[in-house]
Order: C-alpha cells, then sequence, then structure tokens
C-alpha cells in the first residue's frame, strides 16, 4: 500500500510537471510539506511564511533576473508520503527542498535525498541525520528541543518553583528530548522532579494521571506534547479545579491550542517556548504564528544563498555543495531575529518564553 501511494504520488508530481509550462529562465525551489492530517497546522502556516517571501523577492526583480517557482507537495503528515516528495522533487531538478517542518517527516524525506540542499523551518529534535547519511545537506532554521527543555527548567526555576511534574509521550522524540533537558537543567539549577509519568496516545482516561500528579504536591507541570493532546489535557486539568501552571515547547504553537482547551481562564498560567514574539513578527497572510515566521526565514536565507552564486550555476549542472557552503556562512536578521548557523547546519539562537493573554500568545520573558 504504502509503494502504491508513493507511485500515485510521483506519477502526479510527473503529470502536474508536464502540464505546467514554465519559464525555462527560472529558479525552481521544490516545498515538502505537511498540508493535511495532524502535522498541517505547522506546514499551512509555514507556507504561508514561504510565499510570502518568494513573492516579495519575484516582485523586485527575482534572482540575478531570474524569478523563483515554488514546487509544493503535500506529504499529509505521513514519514512514507514525505520521503516520496523528497526523493521526486530532487529528480525534478530544484535547487533546494525546503520542508518538512517536523522532525520525524524530515528525518524520513533526508533519507531519500541524495545531493540536494534541505531546510527545515522546525523540526526541532536534536538527532535529525538519519544513520550513515550524515553528509546530508541540512540547514536548520529552529532551535533545538534540548535548548528549549533547558531554557524552561531555567525559567521555572527563576519563577520560584521547585517541584515539578512532568507528563511526557514516550514515543515521541520531541517530548522525551525536552522531558531530559528540563529534569537535567531543573535539577542542576536545585528543582526536583516529583514524578514522570508517560502520557501516550493509548491514554484514554487521564483521571489517574491527574491524581497521581496532585498527590505528589507539585508546584508546576512539565507537558511536552504537541497542540491536541495538550489542548484535550489543559481542559481536563482545569476542569479538575487545578490551576498548577504548565510549562511546554513550542508544539503549542497553534491557535487549535486555545480552541481545544476551552476558555480563556483555561490558558491562564500557561507558558511555552518559541521562535519568536508575536508582536514583534510581521504578520503573513494573517497569521502572525511562529511556524510562518520560521517559513519566511526559510526562504530568505535560501534565496540570500542563492544570490551568491555565479550567474553560471543556473545555466548547468547545479552545484548544490556550494550552495550548501553559502547556507552555512549565511549571517542575516529575519523575523525570528540574527540567523546564523554552526558547521553541522543548526541556527545559533535562543526561545522565547510565552505566556496567553486572553486566547492570544504574548510574550512572558526571553528565556536566556
Amino acid at each position: 500500500m504504502k509503494r502504491f501511494l508513493c507511485l500515485i504520488l510521483m506519477l502526479c508530481l510527473l503529470f502536474s510537471t508536464s502540464c505546467r509550462r514554465e519559464p525555462a529562465d527560472v529558479i525552481r525551489i521544490g516545498v515538502n510539506l505537511a498540508l493535511t492530517g495532524v502535522s498541517a497546522p505547522y506546514g499551512e502556516d509555514a507556507l504561508a511564511g514561504i510565499r510570502a517571501a518568494a513573492d516579495r523577492l519575484n516582485t523586485a526583480g527575482g534572482i540575478h533576473g531570474r524569478k523563483v517557482i515554488l514546487r509544493i507537495l503535500d506529504n499529509a503528515s505521513r514519514t512514507d508520503l514525505a520521503a516520496c516528495a523528497a526523493k521526486r522533487l530532487e529528480q525534478s531538478g530544484v535547487c533546494a527542498v525546503i520542508g518538512p517542518s517536523l522532525s520525524h517527516l524530515t528525518r524520513a524525506a533526508l533519507k531519500s535525498t541524495d545531493q540536494v540542499c534541505l531546510l527545515t523551518p522546525g523540526s526541532t529534535a536534536v538527532p535529525l541525520k538519519p544513520f550513515g547519511a550524515e553528509d546530508r545537506r541540512l540547514l536548520r532554521l529552529c532551535f533545538t528541543d534540548d535548548v528549549q527543555g533547558a531554557a524552561l527548567a531555567r525559567y521555572a526555576r527563576k519563577a520560584g518553583f521547585h517541584r515539578a511534574a512532568v507528563l511526557y509521550d514516550p514515543a515521541l522524540d520531541y517530548s522525551v528530548s525536552i522531558t531530559e533537558a528540563f529534569r537535567r537543567t531543573f535539577s542542576h539549577l536545585g528543582g526536583r522532579t516529583v514524578c514522570c509519568l508517560p502520557f501516550t496516545d493509548r491514554t484514554v482516561e487521564t483521571s489517574p494521571l491527574l491524581h497521581r500528579i496532585l498527590s505528589d504536591q507539585p508546584d508546576c507541570i512539565l507537558l511536552p506534547v504537541f497542540y491536541e493532546k495538550g489542548g484535550l489535557f489543559l481542559r481536563q486539568l482545569r476542569m479538575a479545579g487545578c490551576d498548577l501552571p504548565v510549562f511546554s515547547g513550542d508544539g503549542f504553537d497553534s491557535d487549535a491550542l486555545a480552541q481545544i482547551a476551552g476558555p480563556p481562564s483555561f490558558l491562564q498560567r500557561v507558558y511555552y517556548t518559541d521562535h519568536a514574539d508575536p508582536a514583534r513578527t510581521e504578520p503573513i497572510g494573517g497569521r502572525r504564528a511562529a511556524y510562518s515566521a520560521l517559513g519566511y526565514d526559510c526562504a530568505a536565507v535560501l534565496f540570500r544563498a542563492l544570490e551568491q552564486l555565479p550567474d553560471s550555476a543556473f545555466s548547468g549542472p547545479f552545484p548544490h555543495g556550494m550552495l550548501y557552503e553559502k547556507l552555512l556562512n549565511t549571517r542575516c536578521r529575519g523575523m525570528t531575529g540574527l540567523l546564523t548557523f554552526d558547521a553541522g547546519g543548526n541556527a545559533v539562537k535562543e526561545p522565547v518564553l510565552l505566556r496567553f493573554s486572553g486566547r492570544h500568545p504574548v510574550l512572558a520573558e526571553a528565556c536566556l
């Protein structure tokens, strides 16, 4: 079935490419994002930012007089389709691929690429490159999970919290990595983790978890899960009369979180790390979400690197290695702050901490 779906995806791309008459003198950029499925909010936001950056560039004249054309594929939040899309885009001759946005999808995409550079807006997992593929040309525009886990611990201790309950998903690298970094830093700073409980997709009844958490008398809760599961747990936590402060990572960056959690009062004392201060982020397509800003920055960094290539790079075999070197040496200010990269292609940056004012996220404090 997976092979059949991959074949259908490839045939659709070939058909759409053959039916579309593109000018010969253009620069083709691949986009591999989750536009349907559970991860769609992150993919849709990132795509809005990528499109905004491309429109702005083309209006200004493009790169060396060439317009940028986006070839967009929906990986439907599935690893097999993310891998198929990455392979198909590379074979179609794009200069680079932006996406996927989430770590498990990016890891699958990396396994299917050979030479093309891949820029990910928001894949925060610490280990991304698959075993045996350390030479894959990956650029990450976000901080990693260990960074945001440590930042959450520092903020919690600075705010005076001493006893933390942790509720995490052992099946998610994202959740495990944040949990490990939080516990390590929290302990180093004199705090104590009073309980660390698994919260999986098989957890149907949360009452036992709530009872265990409250019986251990924490003064704060770490909940490093994505918006859907996090919103449901917040609703049940508040309905049980518990108003303990809750900390989480950038998986809470979705408008759907507030809708799932319930009334605005249920979002009070909820904090999460994110990639940009909403008040200082230019709205993109009516969105202020951090993933829109990350998508914009991905495209902007790529365009800046492409501008540094000689004109001849676009008329013969494309120099993917040269482009990656230009990407690594990029230094510019984007929507999510100053953008610089280490030798491994990871952005060197710190998260900000957000809280809710009503249903809208606002800056709580920079996690420095």
